[in-house]
């Protein structure tokens, strides 16, 4: 019988679950764009392009119980199942690998998130 991976899961009372990522911190002074997504299927801006390059690490993470986030890091508008839109389900962590401008949108509305750059 093969023995089961340890690496994406951790044990807990009720037995075994999946890890939630990690976010790395750098030392840097972050600066917070969490928000509320008043309408669903209306994208906003969460970054703003970033000319002078300074930043390196952005993250948005989905705070709700349910109903997902949708972000788009190519440059278009984030929408709800569409091409170039990643979907971020409740409690995960999307790190965002660009300095130029990323938008997000909700497939409920009053959907809550937690983001930041540094």
């Amino acid at each position: 019988m093969a023995a089961e991976s340890d690496l994406p899961y951790v044990s807990t009372q009720t037995g075994r679950r999946e890890a939630q990522p990690v976010i790395l911190i750098n030392r840097g002074n972050w600066t917070d764009r969490s928000g509320t997504i008043a309408d669903a299927a209306t994208p906003q801006i969460l970054f703003d392009a970033i000319e002078d390059k300074s930043t390196i690490q952005r993250f948005v993470q989905n705070i709700e119980a349910e109903g997902n986030l949708w972000v788009n890091y190519f440059g278009d508008d984030a929408g709800v199942k569409a091409p170039g839109s990643m979907k971020v389900v409740p409690g995960a962590v999307l790190f965002v690998p660009t300095d130029g401008e990323v938008s997000i949108c909700s497939d409920a509305p009053n959907m809550a998130f937690t983001a930041g750059e540094c």
